[in-house]
């Protein structure tokens, strides 16, 4: 189990900002759209509510964007639901390594900010830019506001508290560290990369599952990457990394545990990329 502040951290700070910011950007992983959400946050919000795909860079194709509609009285508070009647909100395809569809989330935020001025709504208009933890929310704060003014990096958890980032002298965007539900464990985190390889209780079931993925697909580019044999046994799968990368215990045992932590990170980082049947 994940250490519960490591769950609770964000919790209640987030809540907050969710009622007072104009816009609210979802951040989420373009490659697991549905798996990386926080439903529980976007409850009651959906009418000002967008999710920006990020890491779309690492999809084989870019869908096409669902551009948000926002400002009309009659739409004003109304989320867009699909088919089951589930929030569906607009979503922005973006990569912040190659600026791909950047500029049309950063024109969205001054369409809304423009709304509110013109409402007269107290200034600075606020943008409040959430996610779980490593999908790439500092990232793509750098990359509208066009400066490293967020801290950045792979390891997650990086972001340790709200940071207000001034994008011009009306438009503050709010990050938030990292959000975590209380109901979801460290198996779910660390296949959404939400939480560290190194942090994990029990690396070993996380690599099954993510072998488990590539198994399900039909894919061997696994066993390519790696350089091994192509095996269904987790096992000799991560023995084998092991063996390829030097990793060995006392009398020449390969370590296991080590190479599932290696799987692990290769997986969230899109190194490794299981194709979809």
């Amino acid at each position: 189990m994940v250490r519960s502040n490591f769950k609770l951290r964000s919790w209640s700070s987030v809540l907050g900002m969710l009622k007072q910011c104009s816009l609210l950007i979802e951040v989420v992983d373009a490659r697991n759209i549905q798996g990386t959400r926080i439903p529980r946050l976007e409850s009651g919000f959906g009418g000002k509510l967008v999710l920006a795909a990020t890491k779309a860079d690492l999809l084989p194709t870019i869908p096409s964007n669902t551009p948000a509609h926002f400002g009309s009285k009659k739409e004003e508070g109304k989320p867009s639901l699909n088919a089951k009647g589930e929030i569906s909100p607009p979503t922005y395809y973006c990569s912040s390594r190659t600026r791909k569809g950047v500029d049309k989330l950063k024109s969205l935020i001054k369409k809304i900010a423009a709304q509110k001025i013109a409402a007269k709504k107290r200034l600075p208009i606020r943008i409040f830019i959430f996610g779980i933890p490593n999908v790439g929310k500092s990232s793509l704060i750098n990359a509208i506001s066009g400066r490293s003014s967020a801290k950045a990096g792979f390891r997650s958890g990086i972001t340790r508290g709200l940071q207000n980032i001034r994008l011009d002298e009306n438009i503050m965007l709010v990050d938030a560290p990292g959000v975590v539900d209380l109901a979801t464990g460290e198996e779910y985190l660390a296949l959404n990369a939400a939480i560290d390889a190194q942090r994990l209780k029990n690396p070993y079931s996380v690599a099954q599952k993510v072998l488990a993925k590539f198994i399900a697909a039909d894919d061997d580019s696994i066993f390519a990457f790696y350089k091994i044999k192509k095996s269904m046994d987790i096992e000799e799968v991560l023995a084998l990394i092991a063996i390829s990368r030097g990793l060995l215990l006392k009398g020449g045992e390969p370590n296991c545990d080590e190479a599932a932590k290696i799987l692990i990170r290769d997986f969230q980082k899109g190194k490794i990329l299981a194709k979809e049947k």
